[in-house]
């Protein structure tokens, strides 16, 4: 495994103290949020005249809008206990202390006030779970995208810069005696991305110091929504999707993916694959190697999981329980992380039927 196998954060605050700083800050930014949320119970747990009840649904209103914001801005900061604790800490302490106002009020309009609005915001933080969800199934179908634009671009690309009939790699030179050339720069010009395609220098190799400055540009479709922006330490951006390939292509290989009857634009077989532990620096001559990683797709420890670019899984993914393919006729299609490895050898081997897959 290569040593860019290491990523670090890319910088996303232009102040070196706010940039070291982040995460208190926006721990900080989500308490100040929670006292605004708690601020409307306070003003209805005071004594107030009925008049001021449409400002408690304005403050209400606004809590609840403040809530799922300060709740998508800093949640992935914390634990998912540490956080559903808080919220039911919360919840606690506004029963308690409604409890201790119904022993000195009459139950009328303002006690029915104060339990509805109690009511509002449970309501609110049972949905908080949902909305919090809706980003990563966005991320999901823009990943599925991706993958199809790359699959209808390998296709448009085929027998003009690279020729899919034969098996991986498709990294040959462009020029005669000159280095490996990934399949992805050759792809440019079919992502309309001829402009980063011309800063290239085909007579050099990938990590050169005229090409660097390619690896280190980010090329949208190359990279997963959901994966953490991230690059190496020496600020090369990694892809998300890459081919199988064997370094062993004996014939008797039983690993081999691909033979004279196994074609990448065959329908049943994978095209691409979410494979973030390969660590492909996204210019970088090289896929993922069936033949030196493991068969699966389950993160073999809580670290994986957590960071699935340390998986030495043939497939990996930020997606939570899967990873996304693209078949030879561009279909996308979610493989459970949780697959049996029989099945996923199929799978990768092209001999997988619908049934199984189900």
């Amino acid at each position: 495994m290569p040593t860019e196998e290491i990523r670090v954060p890319i910088p996303a605050w232009v102040s070196s103290y706010l940039e070291q700083n982040k995460e208190y800050i926006d721990t900080g930014l989500f308490f100040i949020l929670l006292v605004l949320v708690v601020t409307p119970l306070v003003f209805l747990y005071l004594k107030q005249k009925p008049p001021m009840a449409w400002k408690n649904r304005v403050l209400m209103t606004a809590a609840m809008i403040g809530v799922s914001f300060a709740c998508l801005y800093t949640g992935y900061l914390m634990a998912m206990s540490f956080y559903f604790s808080l919220i039911a800490a919360f919840i606690l302490l506004s029963i308690v202390m409604v409890l201790w106002r119904l022993k000195r009020l009459t139950i009328g309009y303002y006690t029915t006030r104060v339990l509805g609005s109690l009511i509002l915001l449970v309501i609110a933080f049972s949905f908080v779970p949902s909305v919090a969800s809706s980003p990563e199934a966005a991320k999901r179908m823009a990943c599925s995208s991706n993958l199809k634009t790359l699959a209808f671009g390998l296709i448009e690309a085929s027998e003009k810069t690279l020729s899919l009939d034969n098996p991986p790699p498709h990294n040959e030179p462009q020029e005669i005696g000159g280095p490996d050339v990934s399949w992805r720069i050759k792809l440019l010009p079919f992502l309309s991305s001829d402009h980063v395609y011309q800063k290239y220098e085909l007579s050099s190799s990938w990590d050169s110091d005229t090409n660097w400055p390619v690896a280190c540009q980010k090329v949208a479709p190359f990279a997963c929504p959901s994966e953490p922006d991230r690059k190496s330490p020496k600020g090369g951006r990694f892809t998300s999707y890459v081919m199988l390939e064997n370094t062993n292509r004996n014939p008797k290989n039983p690993n081999l993916v691909y033979d004279q009857d196994r074609k990448l634009l065959d329908a049943n077989r994978i095209l691409l694959i979410e494979s973030c532990g390969a660590n492909v620096v996204w210019t970088e001559p090289r896929d993922a190697d069936v033949d030196t990683l493991r068969w699966s797709l389950k993160p073999a420890n809580r670290k994986e999981e957590k960071e699935p670019w340390r998986s030495k899984n043939v497939g990996a993914s930020s997606h939570p329980g899967s990873v996304q393919v693209v078949y030879g006729d561009g279909s996308t299609r979610c493989l459970s992380k949780s697959i049996d490895e029989g099945v996923l050898r199929k799978v990768i081997l092209g001999k997988a039927s619908d049934e199984e897959l189900d």
